[in-house]
Formats: C-alpha cells, structure tokens, sequence
C-alpha cells in the first residue's frame, strides 16, 4: 500500500511539474513517519512550522485563513506527518495538503494563491551562498519582473546562518514557487509562506511585500 502511495505522489507531481509547480520526488515526505508531537496554546500555524522544524519537514504555505491564527491544544501519537499536518490544521476539507521536492505544499481551498508564484523567471543564476542571499536574489528579481521601473527594495533580512548554504544554481524558466521549493527544500525545516502585513512569527525570517522565509528558532511557546 505504502509502495503504491508513493508512486501516485511520483506521478501526480511529475505531472504538476508540467504545469509549473515543483518538480517531483520519489519519496514524499507526507508518507514519512514521525515521534510524537505536542502544541500547548500557541496558533495552529506556529505549531505547524514547529512541527516542520523537529521533523526536518519544509513548507511552502501559499495561502492561508484566520482559522490558522487560532490556538491550539494537543498531544498527538506517533504516526504519518500527512496525519498530524491534518489535525494540526484542523479543517482537513478546507486545506489541500501535498508534496514536492521535498517541501509540503499547504493551500487554502478558500482564498485563491497569488498568480506570480505562477510567473516563470527566465533565469535565476547565484553562485553558492547563504540561503537568505539566495532568498534576497530571488526576490530582487521577481520584483524586476513584476514592475520593471522598479528602483529600489524594501524589506527585513538577518544575515542568516552562514553554514547554511545553497547552490550554486543557474535555472531557466521555473516559476516563482518552484524557486521557493528548490530554497526551501535545500534547508530541511524551512518554510516560505505567503507575507501577510501585521502577521508575527518567533525565530530567524527575512521578510519582503510577497512572501516570508522562515527558519526557525525563537521558541514556540
């Protein structure tokens, strides 16, 4: 049975990679089984990025509601992580959870994604660096091709761990969240979400008008 999951999420996500998504993995990290887990009063979001970071689980968070800003209480047994993100969200029939390169894929079914994670980039070319460099590049660019006549950027990045690197990478033509994916996943544990203004988070994140990349630390509680 578990060999037969696996290959329909090799499948699927070779297909969505046709589509501009992430490309695909042949182990999906939802099937992966992982230690118990336990959140005590802080919001469903939190405690899903806590959950990431114990279990060196990635996430891309592409579009979320209030529900997950709400506090949570729970002791869940050891089991799947596809079953503990479930119940960590709290409303599996408004979120569709899946996976690629690594990296956990979280939408609300309720409030649409924005389209530039779908806008292809002709080129992202960095040499080997910090991930936040790489994530600021990243940036830098898709702001370029969103507004040509841009000047100048504006946004909240730590220097970053300096262990922490990535690349070198010279890919053409991925969109914007497959570039997510690919940072993401070189950094097991991290997460990018869409930015929300006014949204607080605990630990390390360098933060731009579009989207936030998190890597932990801070404390949850």
């Amino acid at each position: 049975m578990i060999e037969m999951r696996c290959l329909f999420w090799t499948i699927a996500w070779v297909a969505i990679f046709a589509g501009g998504y992430c490309e695909a993995e042949p182990i999906c990290p939802l099937l992966r089984n992982t230690p118990p887990f336990s959140a005590h009063g802080e919001t469903r979001l939190t405690a899903l990025l806590g959950f990431g970071l114990e279990n060196h689980i990635s996430f891309g968070i592409e579009s979320f509601s209030d529900d997950l800003l709400q506090p949570l209480t729970t002791n869940l047994a050891k089991g799947t992580a596809e079953s503990k993100i479930r119940q960590i969200l709290g409303m599996p029939a408004a979120y569709r959870v899946s996976c690629a390169t690594g990296v956990v894929i979280v939408q609300d079914s309720r409030v649409a994604s924005p389209p530039w994670l779908n806008r292809r980039v002709p080129r992202f070319h960095t040499p080997k660096t910090t991930l936040f460099m790489a994530n600021a590049g990243l940036w830098m660019l898709v702001e370029t091709l969103l507004n040509p006549r841009q000047q100048g950027f504006a946004g909240d990045s730590p220097p970053g761990d300096a262990e922490d690197q990535v690349g070198p990478y010279d890919i053409r033509g991925a969109t914007v969240r497959g570039l997510l994916c690919q940072l993401a996943g070189s950094s097991k544990g991290t997460a990018w979400l869409i930015e929300r203004p006014g949204l607080s988070l605990r630990g390390t994140a360098s933060r731009n008008r579009l989207w936030t990349l998190w890597m932990g630390g801070g404390g949850r509680h």
